[in-house]
């Protein structure tokens, strides 16, 4: 039994072949766009930032050799005075932190990957200085 094809039932799969890959450039163009925007940047430390900020992780502090939490900004300096150490604040810089140097890397751009070294390293030695008991 032989399949005949009318030139009709081609010419279809043509287009619909090209809309396929139109749609899939198109796809592409937008994905690529999103990974390069500076925007979704800003947004994305705005929002951990805001998130941070709206749970009071910024009010946790390590003082005599303790973790407080729920510290009012307003105190917070009073405290560094008397030598406690912003856990929160440092953890909020580090999670934006890490967040750019994800997104850096994801553009291909160096500073990205001297980000994320730097922000390990932190990380790190903030855990070999201050473990959890």
């Amino acid at each position: 039994m032989k399949i005949e094809s009318s030139p009709s039932i081609c010419k279809r799969r043509q287009l619909s072949n090209l809309k396929i890959y139109i749609l899939e450039k198109t796809n592409r163009a937008i994905v690529r766009n999103l990974v390069q925007s500076k925007y979704l940047d800003i947004f994305a430390a705005l929002l951990i930032f805001g998130i941070c900020t709206w749970r009071n992780f910024h009010g946790t502090i390590y003082i005599d050799a303790g973790i407080q939490f729920g510290i009012p900004m307003s105190e917070i300096v009073s405290y560094m005075q008397q030598g406690a150490f912003p856990l929160g604040i440092l953890s909020m810089v580090g999670a934006i932190f890490s967040v750019l140097a994800t997104r850096l890397v994801g553009k291909q751009n160096n500073w990205g990957n001297f980000i994320g070294i730097f922000t390990t390293h932190r990380k790190s030695s903030l855990s070999r200085t201050k473990p959890n008991r």
